[in-house]
């Protein structure tokens, strides 16, 4: 079907198929905006075959409008121009519309990029799983993010093992015959293999899946490689390099994720995408930050569409917990919390939410003080704490734990409470080091990087200066060095022990010698007693 706009030209297509599914899903009221595929390929009337034929190489597009000056002539479709290219005639109605189904895939020879980017055992162990999976009949393969990024020369050794018959029965002979443990997963025709503490591979039988509403969990059924890689989020992550032994090593790219990865495009490939599963939408903005990728003409249009339906209302908040730790753990987090940003998406998980220059530099700030203080004191930041703060810090407290609440990370409440018991007290940020740390001493060292990031000015330095010589302090005095000048061991060893401490803080002693002579001078008599 092609859209018009209001001018009479051409816009888009949309397809049959696409708004059966919206009704299904039972989104009929939805405009047909959101099934509208805008960043097509259009030919003109006077192409030439030949350089139609380069266009399908390239592409996966069904239809092709023929337009002259953005009025539409008529269409191509795919059926037509391969009947002609072969010197056939078009025989039927059927092959106007080619399903994406019918695509054939490109397959390329990938073994030696395998070699270059997996180790030798592991190379191997996958070689003797394809042997196996040609002895039950099946076939076998590496998909998912492994794939993807060793198209893109990223390490990864999560193995995903994608199985054209049964991935339990084909899991269980390849751990029996190797001596691995196996974990049946028998409702979601899926397995694990643990091939030791640190290495395990995760099995699922090739399926497809639909949905019966938005945000609902997928319904499936086995399948081929093509229906199921069909079904996955986005094309660079569509994929897959076969490993049964006759063809190990051969990359398939049925709906151009080379391209997209070379192009660097974050792409749907489905128009209810967004709207079958709402988490896409974080999804996307993710891959996107993570790779400097942008989304596709189309993809970053049905996006804004979906937020404007406010369609992550109905996706599970543990499923939206999950994606949101995976952002605040990613290398890119900042550039992808700007993209949450730029397309309003923070702002329908919290509608209250601002996004201020204040708020950058404090994401920023953040980042560098969770490597510094990785650097100087081996510590591992809570990193969702830290970025949820970020993005909470301006609502009240009560806001704050419903959001806690809702989306699974009431566990990070009790650092909450002591960020908002701190700032308050901290209002009014003392001048001595050592009135500073009677106020902070307590404080875990996630919250006191947020006030460091919040507050700014030269309070991380000063954080940073204490913390390090609170580190230091067993080494300038300790309570042997008190019986070694004649103090009597009493509980008042704590205070005088605190006390040069504070004083070392705010430079009034600086070493272990003038510690001790200020004892000495200040506790003479106490030391002639004993």
């Amino acid at each position: 079907m092609l859209v018009k706009n209001k001018e009479n030209k051409f816009s888009g297509i949309v397809y049959t198929k696409t708004l059966k599914e919206a009704i299904k899903l039972k989104k009929e009221n939805l405009t047909l905006s959101h099934f509208v595929i805008d960043d097509i390929i259009t030919f003109s009337p006077d192409m030439s075959i030949a350089t139609a034929e380069k266009y399908l190489i390239n592409s996966s597009q069904e239809v092709f409008p023929v337009l002259k000056n953005g009025r539409v002539l008529g269409i191509v479709s795919r059926g037509f121009l391969l009947k002609a290219i072969h010197g056939q005639l078009f025989s039927s109605d059927k092959d106007t519309f080619i399903s994406r189904e019918r695509i054939k895939p490109k397959v390329i020879k990938y073994l030696n990029r395998l070699k270059q980017h997996l180790p030798e055992e592991i190379i191997e162990k996958l070689k003797n799983l394809g042997k196996v999976a040609k002895e039950l009949g099946y076939r076998a393969y590496l998909v998912g993010g492994i794939v993807r990024d060793i198209v893109m020369n990223r390490t990864n050794l999560d193995v995903d093992i994608l199985v054209e018959g049964d991935a339990r029965k084909l899991a269980k002979e390849f751990a029996k015959r190797y001596g691995y443990k196996v974990n049946i997963y028998g409702e979601f025709l899926t397995a694990q293999v643990i091939l030791s503490e640190n290495e395990k591979w995760d099995f699922a039988t090739a399926r497809t899946e639909f949905y019966e509403y938005p945000g609902a969990y997928p319904k499936v059924r086995k399948a081929t490689l093509k229906e199921d890689l069909y079904r996955r989020d986005f094309t660079i992550n569509t994929l897959a390099i076969e490993i049964t032994e006759d063809n190990f090593g051969n990359l398939i790219d049925y709906f151009n994720g080379l391209k997209d990865i070379k192009d660097k495009v974050i792409r749907i490939l489905k128009q209810l995408s967004f709207i079958e599963d709402p988490i896409r939408i974080l999804r996307a903005v993710r891959f996107a930050g993570r790779f400097n990728f942008k989304l596709g003409k189309t993809t970053e249009r049905l996006l804004k569409l979906a937020i404007d339906e406010e369609i992550l209302k109905v996706a599970p908040t543990h499923r939206v917990n999950q994606e949101l730790r995976y952002i605040f753990n990613e290398d890119k987090v900042l550039e992808i919390i700007n993209l949450m940003n730029k397309y309003k998406i923070l702002h329908q998980l919290i509608p209250e939410y601002r996004h201020a220059k204040e708020r950058i530099m404090i994401l920023t700030k953040i980042k560098e003080l969770i490597t510094t203080y990785k650097l100087v004191f081996n510590f591992e930041a809570d990193r969702e704490f830290l970025y949820l703060n970020a993005l909470l810090y301006h609502l009240p407290f009560e806001y704050s734990y419903k959001f806690l609440e809702k989306y699974g990370f009431s566990g990070k409440k009790g650092l909450f409470e002591e960020f908002f018991n701190i700032k308050d007290r901290l209002k009014k940020v003392p001048e001595k080091d050592s009135q500073l740390y009677k106020l902070i001493k307590n404080v875990d060292k996630n919250v006191l990087i947020f006030i460091s990031a919040y507050y700014d000015l030269n309070l991380p330095e000063r954080i940073l200066r204490i913390l390090d010589k609170e580190r230091e302090r067993k080494f300038i005095l300790n309570g042997n060095d008190l019986i070694d000048i004649g103090l009597k061991p009493s509980p008042k060893f704590r205070k005088i022990l605190d006390e040069i401490f504070e004083k070392y803080l705010d430079n009034k002693l600086e070493s272990k010698e003038e510690a001790l002579n200020y004892i000495k001078s200040k506790y003479k008599e106490e030391i002639k007693k004993c």
